[in-house]
């Protein structure tokens, strides 16, 4: 499964394999450091759907934008833009795609709810690292500070793993210099 994973990467500037890995790399770490399984903000299967993610996030990518591709009229746009977030659905799709390979769905073994339960958490965990999402949710972002987070509420565990994707997809900024060159 990650070799066709890294395959599916292009040769982009920053959008690369590079990238994604970090990107992993910084869920994995989140995982572990915050406790994020141990104190119950995911399950074991929301983890690994969390890393899987990661490392899917920007397959494929162009080296151009939802915007870029939506006004050039590109076949990404057409297959994708009457819902928006053209590349993280096109993402999404070749995801789909490496999932549907012999040998490489590595979800195959988990009992059917698991299993919908994990492509669900993959389509909108890569869908929430869309930046314009993460500004649309930015009100009910604030009332659950303001109100308290509740685990069992579906709406605040999706808005959760959706920051969790933004803070990951952005965790180059966390790194020094020396690291984060190389992707700059």
């Amino acid at each position: 499964f990650i070799l066709y994973v890294k395959k599916g990467y292009r040769d982009a500037p920053y959008h690369n394999w590079l990238h994604a890995f970090s990107v992993a790399h910084f869920a994995y770490l989140m995982i572990k450091n915050l406790n994020l399984v141990e104190d119950k903000y995911l399950t074991q299967l929301q983890a690994l759907v969390f890393l899987v993610s990661g490392l899917c996030h920007d397959i494929d990518h162009r080296g151009t934008n939802n915007s870029f591709q939506t006004q050039c009229g590109t076949v990404l746009a057409s297959l994708y833009s009457s819902e928006g977030s053209v590349m993280e659905r096109h993402h999404l799709a070749q995801s789909m795609c490496i999932l549907n390979t012999e040998g490489c769905n590595i979800f195959e073994n988990l009992a059917s709810d698991e299993y919908s339960e994990a492509l669900d958490l993959l389509r909108n965990n890569i869908l929430a690292t869309d930046l314009a999402s993460h500004f649309r949710s930015m009100d009910e972002q604030d009332e659950i500070v303001r109100k308290g987070f509740k685990r069992d509420d579906q709406a605040h565990q999706k808005l959760l793993h959706a920051m969790f994707m933004t803070c990951c997809d952005l965790s180059d900024q966390t790194k020094d210099w020396k690291t984060s060159k190389k992707t700059a």
